[in-house]
């Protein structure tokens, strides 16, 4: 596992940012985990993992949205 950012989803769950490899490729995952009863975080099945170069398109495509359609500045 490499770097990882976690944002608060809430009801005991995370959103988990990741880099990670997969056969040799290295991936960008952003998956929900949750927190189990022993305390113990698992990941769902709710996430994403993709190459760099499309993570990049993504993100650059979530802050157009982001500061088109809310009052949230960055």
């Amino acid at each position: 596992m490499g770097k990882v950012i976690e944002l608060e989803k809430g009801r005991g769950q995370v959103v988990r940012v990741q880099t990670t490899q997969y056969a040799g490729y290295q991936l960008i995952d952003a998956r929900i985990w949750y927190e189990d009863e022993d305390g113990e975080w698992k990941p769902t099945r709710k996430g994403v993992a993709l190459a760099p170069w499309l993570a990049c398109q993504m993100a650059q495509a979530i802050l157009q949205l982001v500061e088109n359609e809310t009052s949230c500045t960055l």
